[in-house]
């Protein structure tokens, strides 16, 4: 069993591509979760007092 040296180093263009994507896909969900949580505290008083609101009036 050989290894072909030069198809190898051939194909580290491609994986550096997909490595890339990887990275850059999970760093826009780890952003987009960041987002979402920020949001969330922003408007999470505004979503309590409806809750609470709505308690109050069922009987």
């Amino acid at each position: 069993m050989s290894l072909n040296v030069q198809a190898f180093l051939d194909t580290l263009p491609i994986m550096g591509k997909g490595m890339a994507g990887i990275f850059i896909v999970t760093g826009v969900i780890i952003l987009a979760m960041i987002l979402l949580r920020a949001c969330h505290m922003c408007f999470l008083p505004l979503f309590q007092v409806t809750f609470h609101k709505r308690c109050e009036v069922l009987p």
